[in-house]
C-alpha cells in the first residue's frame, strides 16, 4: 500500500503561499479602507463655513488623503479629492473676506484695529497652512488682503504655519456671505 506524504518542502511552499495570498488579501482591503475613509471624510466637509468644526474635518481629510500610498496611485481613486481643494479654497476665502468686511466696517461700526489685526493674522495663517505662497494668487481677494497684510504689518516673519489655537475673535457676529 503507498501513502501519500507531502515533503517538508511542499508543505512550506503551500504555507507560504498561502500567506502570501492572504498577506496580498488583506493589502487589498486595507487600501480599500483607506480611501474610502478619505472619500467619506471629504464628504463629511459639508457646506464650508468660517468655524473650528470646518477646520477641523478639512485637517482630518488631509490627514486621510496624505495617508494614502502614493507609490500604488491610491490618490487616484479618490474621486471626491476636487472638493477638498474646494472646501480649502472656500474656507481661507471666508477668513480673507472677514479681514476685508472688519476693514471696511472699522469706522461705520467702531471697530477697532486689534479686531482687524487679530482676522488678518487669523486668515494669513489659514493661508499659509493650506497653500503654497505660489498659490495665494488663486485665492479670490487675495490681492485685497495683500493690502490688509501691509496695513496692519501681519505679515509672519518666519512665514510659519502653526495655527493659533486661541480662537478668540469678535463676539459680534459678522455676515461675510
Amino acid at each position: 500500500m503507498k501513502t501519500n506524504k507531502l515533503s517538508n518542502r511542499t508543505i512550506l511552499i503551500i504555507a507560504l503561499t498561502s500567506f502570501a495570498i492572504l498577506f496580498l488579501s488583506l493589502s487589498i482591503i486595507t487600501s480599500v479602507i483607506k480611501v474610502n475613509r478619505t472619500k467619506k471624510s471629504i464628504d463629511n466637509i459639508g457646506e464650508v463655513s468660517l468655524s473650528i468644526e470646518t477646520e477641523e474635518k478639512i485637517d482630518q481629510a488631509i490627514v486621510y488623503y496624505n495617508k494614502l500610498d502614493r507609490n500604488i496611485g491610491l490618490e487616484k481613486k479618490v474621486k471626491n479629492a476636487s472638493k477638498l481643494d474646494e472646501a480649502k479654497t472656500d474656507y481661507v476665502r471666508l477668513a480673507i473676506k472677514k479681514a476685508i468686511v472688519l476693514d471696511n466696517r472699522k469706522v461705520a461700526d467702531g471697530i477697532t484695529n486689534e479686531e482687524i489685526t487679530l482676522a488678518v493674522n487669523e486668515a494669513t495663517e489659514k493661508l499659509e497652512k493650506y497653500f503654497s505662497e505660489s498659490s495665494y494668487e488663486t485665492i479670490t481677494g487675495y490681492s485685497d488682503f495683500k493690502y490688509l497684510q501691509d496695513k496692519y504689518g501681519t505679515k509672519n516673519e518666519d512665514n510659519s504655519s502653526n495655527i493659533n489655537t486661541n480662537n478668540n475673535s469678535s463676539s459680534e457676529e459678522i455676515e461675510i456671505c
